[in-house]
């Protein structure tokens, strides 16, 4: 569908200023304020289109708007039927203007094959106003491409794993990757861009990240900015700088197959003095400060005031609209957190988790063409009534210095809140990273908080911090023993998992696994010696097993012996393990 020509907008252009004119002179002395209605000149729908592929559509609209990222004040809408007749609604988001014509957008992924049918509806101050004619749209796979998996979701009611729409399974392992190095901060490795890390992270064979919006990385929301990356932008709605980094993250995503928690906020935004961290006191150079032009006196008044909440529905329609169509940001984070943010400002808890729930509300009915998984995080204190919120779908906590409590965890949050858990941060200390000297006691660190994630309940392994020394140190390849099972694990049971009780002596970690025939046990001793250990756990069958250990490090299998379970327990033979060290084994049915 073609576009229409300079020289006819131009001349459209003249034809409704002094249409516009003539109204307002004739309804002026009945209403002074009276804005009249937005026009449609122009709708461009393509013709076809394939599964999951980023289609835009736009709109070019003739009239004026004191703000056109209100929703409340102008809003438009596609409205989709899809072939199978399921009704969905999805965003636009203002472009920019050009000679009085004011350009939309929105970015929609069709899920279905088939015809669909859309339409455009206006909104204005609440009420619909106006909508254009249907179009049709054809989505059809492309000839030779490769089946895509679609959205993921928490399906998996035994919370191991997430779950395309394609009905693959997926867990996810990977790495906090919170901001992009900062120019103003010496210590900031300035080479780790996402364009350097996204690829080698895929390289070393993880799947997910997790990254941040705050003032120095993605600041869609922020007109001062800090750490030196992004320049101010006072006189745009949303920082236009975060707008081209991001256009351009959800892209690189996407030519790497890479995942992520896509934070929309840190607990530091909302802050009235510095951090432990160095950073300083963010309130100020808020955009919902009132000193800065917006609705609030006080942090605590970012989650109660009506126009507060309201202009950050504007900022979620925003980012709904311009990159909700893509799959690989499964998982929206309200907060990074959200418990110091009540903590260090005193803000009412209640408060808060009402905050949530009409936040996490409004993104799904505003998000209902996609899919995403919303969750919110906490550092170490509990907020009651927070993760039972139906619409925060994941629980998280942040745990440093408690790596070895990773699978109790786990199983304590899946059992309280009936969802699945993730560790969203871990390390053995949050206020420093490794170095050459205790690179081997973080690195042993890391691999244990990755095997705990593949031995337990949770869809997304316990992603570390301190990505820039981790790489700098070159210890990426600690990922790869966990990476490997976890992919021998998906395949052998078809995605399914169930874990089991393993019975051993003391000071040692011991937890079980079965994937289709294939029985795991993983072994971890936590002492500076080596020791035996024997192991059994329940098997109700007589078959004969093929008993193999697996090295860790060098990721061999060696073949111990074969064994049947006796009296419904498989007894595996004793196991020599050298101190700190963790091992696997792996009982493999012997088929016929």
């Amino acid at each position: 569908m073609k576009t229409p020509s300079f020289a006819f907008l131009l001349c459209l252009l003249l034809f409704l200023t002094q249409f516009a004119k003539a109204q307002s002179n004739r309804t002026s002395k009945i209403d002074s304020h009276k804005k009249s209605g937005a026009i449609l000149l122009k709708m461009n729908v393509p013709k076809t289109t394939t599964p999951y592929a980023k289609t835009v559509i736009s709109a070019i609209l003739f009239g004026s708007f004191e703000n056109p990222f209100n929703q409340f004040e102008i809003a438009l809408d596609l409205q989709i039927v899809s072939p199978s007749g399921a009704k969905f609604q999805h965003p636009f988001y203002f472009d920019r203007s050009i000679f009085g014509l004011s350009i939309w957008k929105t970015h929609w992924a069709p899920r279905e094959l088939g015809t669909y049918k859309v339409s455009l509806l206006i909104t204005q101050e609440g009420k619909a106003m106006k909508k254009s004619a249907e179009y049709s749209l054809l989505v059809e796979e492309e000839v030779g491409s490769e089946p895509q998996d679609g959205f993921l979701s928490t399906t998996d009611a035994s919370f191991w794993t997430l779950e395309f729409e394609s009905g693959k399974k997926f867990r996810g392992i990977g790495i906090n990757l919170a901001w992009e190095p900062r120019p103003d901060v010496p210590f900031d490795i300035q080479s780790y861009t996402y364009d350097f890390l996204i690829p080698l992270y895929k390289e070393k064979g993880m799947n997910m990240i997790s990254t941040w919006m705050c003032p120095w990385n993605l600041p869609l929301e922020w007109k001062i900015t800090a750490g030196g990356r992004y320049p101010n932008d006072t006189t745009n709605t949303y920082n236009q700088f975060a707008i081209q980094r991001m256009d351009f993250l959800v892209n690189l995503l996407e030519e790497n197959k890479m995942y992520a928690k896509l934070t929309l906020d840190y607990f530091g935004a909302l802050s009235t003095k510095p951090d432990e961290f160095g950073n300083p006191a963010f309130w100020p150079r808020n955009n919902y400060n009132v000193n800065l032009g917006g609705p609030a006196t006080t942090p605590e008044e970012f989650f109660t005031l009506e126009a507060a909440k309201q202009q950050y529905k504007n900022r979620l329609r925003y980012i709904i609209s311009r990159w909700g169509y893509s799959p690989y940001i499964p998982i929206v984070e309200f907060w990074d957190e959200i418990d110091n943010v009540i903590n260090d400002g005193n803000i009412n808890a209640a408060k808060v988790v009402d905050w949530h729930k009409e936040m996490s509300a409004y993104w799904k009915s505003t998000d209902n063409a996609h899919s995403h998984i919303l969750t919110t995080s906490i550092s170490d204190s509990l907020i009651a009534g927070l993760f039972t919120i139906p619409d925060i779908q994941l629980s998280q906590e942040h745990l440093y210095g408690q790596t070895g409590t990773i699978h109790e965890v786990v199983n304590k949050y899946n059992s309280m809140f009936n969802k699945p858990f993730i560790v969203g941060e871990f390390s053995v200390n949050s206020q420093r990273g490794p170095s050459e000297s205790s690179l081997p006691t973080y690195d042993r660190d890391l691999r244990t908080g990755l095997w705990f994630g593949v031995f337990s309940p949770t869809p997304i392994y316990p992603l570390t911090w301190w990505w820039q020394d981790y790489t700098q140190l070159d210890t990426l390849g600690s990922f790869a023993p966990s990476v490997q099972i976890t992919e021998q694990m998906l395949s052998a049971g078809q995605g399914t998992f169930e874990g089991f009780e393993v019975t051993k002596g003391q000071n040692v970690n011991a937890f079980g696994v079965q994937t289709g025939n294939s029985y795991w046990v993983y072994i971890r001793n936590f002492l500076y010696n080596e020791i035996t250990v024997k192991a059994n756990f329940p098997l109700e069958d007589t078959s004969p097993y093929k008993i193999m250990r697996y090295n860790t490090i060098t990721q061999e299998y060696t073949v111990l012996t074969t064994l049947s379970p006796v009296d419904n327990v498989l007894f595996l033979p004793p196991l020599l393990i050298d101190e700190l060290t963790e091992i696997i084994i792996l009982a493999q049915k012997v088929m016929e």
